[in-house]
């Protein structure tokens, strides 16, 4: 696995609420060592960022070439999501035309993932309808809205990866769907296309108590990439893996067990933002190491498993 992170490092800090742009987040992540990047394209309601631009294929353009002066490669993009897993609990939607804007954001987000030359979009499910959770209805709603965007991509050669959710009794929302990943099994495979598979989040994994060894044997190669991040089974924290509770040594090996070939991709940003600016290089070399260090688990339970064939 190669070692990655998300771009929400670096963007924002506690006393600099837009620390640097995507161009200068590329080349100061490959400073630290990073190999891969996840393009985060999720802070649409900020009318600074590069995507809400009229301009964003030019930006798009200077991101792209920034990552191949520095050798860096992007292995997935982040598209907008609804907050909160409903349109109801998002206050963004309160606004009028956010609604319009959001879904404009998103076809360009696939966009700048062929332009960045990113194989895989990550994508969140909503619930359907927000504070009375139904499969049915909640399913139809995904494809819906999503089905365009899933067409998009394979057309420009970018798959979609739907992620894990969150389900957390103490939330407003208790139930959400694809939370459990039967649930997200049936919902990608819906599709029953080879463009269209999962991207596994820890930090939702742990927060809604499964047994990730086991949900990861059962999402097999439907696995296209990761959100590497830990927490305490509290809140959604996205601390640096080995600072919560997920327990990495156990799960890693079962990515190599089930033939896994993406990268190790950390997601992180959320964690960093409360921290000064002057801590973020420190930060990030911590993310770093964290995930090199989880290559090598990968690496040994790979070789491990090669020697018993």
């Amino acid at each position: 696995m190669r070692i990655g992170t998300n771009t929400g490092v670096y963007r924002t800090a506690v006393d600099a609420p837009h620390l640097m742009e995507e161009k200068e987040i590329v080349r100061k992540l490959r400073e630290v060592g990073f190999e891969t990047l996840d393009l985060n394209m999720a802070p649409v309601m900020d009318p600074q960022f590069f995507l809400c631009q009229d301009d964003w294929q030019k930006r798009t353009d200077e991101i792209a070439n920034e990552a191949a002066k520095v050798g860096i490669v992007f292995s997935q993009v982040h598209v907008p999501f609804v907050r909160r897993g409903s349109r109801e609990l998002d206050p963004a939607f309160r606004t009028p035309g956010y609604a319009e804007h959001y879904a404009e954001c998103t076809r360009r987000a696939y966009i700048v993932a062929q332009m960045v030359g990113a194989p895989w979009a990550v994508a969140h499910c909503e619930n359907y309808p927000c504070f009375c959770y139904d499969r049915d209805q909640s399913a139809a709603g995904n494809h819906a809205f999503y089905d365009p965007f899933v067409e998009q991509g394979i057309r420009l050669g970018v798959g979609t990866a739907f992620e894990n959710m969150i389900q957390n009794a103490n939330g407003p929302v208790k139930l959400r769907y694809t939370a459990h990943y039967d649930e997200l099994i049936a919902f990608v495979d819906s599709y029953a296309d080879p463009m269209v598979k999962i991207c596994w989040d820890f930090g939702h994994a742990n927060l809604t108590g499964l047994d990730q060894c086991a949900a990861l044997r059962k999402v097999g190669k439907r696995l296209a990439c990761l959100h590497v991040n830990d927490n305490y089974g509290v809140t959604d924290n996205h601390t640096i893996p080995f600072v919560g509770k997920v327990n990495w040594l156990k799960v890693i090996p079962v990515l190599a067990e089930i033939g896994y070939e993406g990268d190790c991709s950390l997601e992180v940003g959320p964690s960093t933002k409360n921290a000064p600016a002057a801590m973020q290089d420190t930060l990030a070399r911590a993310a770093y190491e964290s995930c090199r260090v989880m290559c090598q688990i990968y690496d040994e339970a790979k070789a491990a498993l090669e020697q018993k064939e």
